[in-house]
């Protein structure tokens, strides 16, 4: 295959072939979880049919379905310049503590957020974005997956390729031209048979337990044995409930 150099390109093959790369990374990180870790421009070969096709796969992430899912909400929170949508998705790919401050992470991100939403990526490097929101969660308590700087790594490195192509590209922007496909393979995976099966199952763990618990409190309450604590301010445990038998 012979390789094609930038400067040969028209600003609209530019501009497919950036939109192509982007399409294409999104579909990895979140439909199918394994993505390029490494895609900078030495990994980015250009035909002479103007397609990009991305090289060395020896760097590889692998994300499951719950952070694809949160990180998807990340972006999302950003396009739609919703501070604390991304907050709240953030988390959701670590954990928040008892030290966390998620009021003071929200602010955080309520003066970034309005500067991002709508940058160029001759604007605004996003991976370097997305790692400032690491460090502010880090800074307010929130455990996050160690992925995250994986896919920072490998955001930064396909934007700084993208960028040589087409710098007047907006990552938001390309992320609402494929989030209809996105969903839509997201929604077929989730009624597949294997995940109707799961989800399925876990009503019927979740009934049973439940059932258990409400038939042990029912027996209680029959034989008069349920019993209420509380607290006092002073600390002081006061007990409420007959116990006849």
């Amino acid at each position: 295959m012979n390789h094609v150099k930038v400067d040969a390109l028209t600003v609209k093959q530019g501009k497919q072939i950036a939109r192509q790369l982007m399409d294409f990374m999104f579909r990895s990180y979140f439909v199918t979880g394994r993505f390029h870790a490494d895609p900078h421009p030495g990994n980015i070969l250009i035909s002479q049919d103007a397609i990009a096709h991305v090289i060395d796969w020896g760097m590889v992430g692998r994300l499951d379905r719950s952070t694809r899912m949160a990180m998807l909400g990340v972006l999302i929170g950003m396009m739609c310049n919703d501070a604390e949508a991304l907050a709240r998705q953030w988390i959701h790919m670590g954990a928040a503590t008892p030290w966390s401050n998620i009021a003071g992470f929200v602010q955080d991100l309520s003066r970034k957020v309005p500067l991002w939403s709508n940058a160029t990526l001759d604007e605004l490097h996003y991976g370097v974005a997305l790692m400032s929101v690491l460090q502010h969660s880090s800074k307010r308590g929130i455990q996050v997956s160690p992925s995250v700087s994986v896919i920072g790594k490998s955001l930064a490195n396909i934007e700084g390729s993208v960028r040589c192509l087409y710098p007047q590209l907006k990552l938001i922007k390309s992320l609402s031209s494929t989030l209809n496909g996105i969903m839509h393979d997201l929604l077929r995976e989730e009624v597949a048979s294997e995940r109707l099966a799961q989800h399925i199952l876990d009503l019927l763990v979740f009934t049973n337990k439940s059932a258990g618990h409400l038939e042990a409190l029912l027996r209680d309450l029959a034989s008069r044995q349920f019993t209420v604590q509380a607290r006092t301010n002073l600390g002081d445990p006061i007990t409420a409930g007959r116990s006849h038998r």
